[in-house]
């Protein structure tokens, strides 16, 4: 009957996160990233952009990142829904329904 539940979820984690600036959330994906891979969890991280003058954490040195430009701090509900939309679509490219 196709692949196993234990297949589909039992290694995989998905982190979204508004920007990966230099900082405390970007330090802590990147350690929380390098756990999971070394007992072998596939790891996915979906991030908006920095603003111009901020620098970005280089977590894509490790990991590839799936930008997603409307992915962002402030609240708008126009963005929330285009960014739930778009996670809704990676997350099933990641874990296929």
């Amino acid at each position: 009957m196709g692949n196993s539940f234990k297949e589909y979820y039992e290694k995989k984690v998905f982190i979204v996160i508004a920007r990966l600036n230099q900082g405390g959330t970007a330090n802590y994906i990147y350690e929380l990233n390098k756990d999971l891979k070394e007992v072998n969890y596939e790891v996915f991280v979906a991030a908006g952009n920095v603003r111009k003058d901020e620098t970005e954490y280089l977590l894509a040195s490790c990991t590839p990142i799936i930008r997603i430009p409307h992915l962002v701090r402030c609240l708008n509900h126009i963005y929330d829904y285009i960014e739930k939309t778009i996670l809704r679509k990676q997350y099933e490219n990641i874990i296929p329904i």
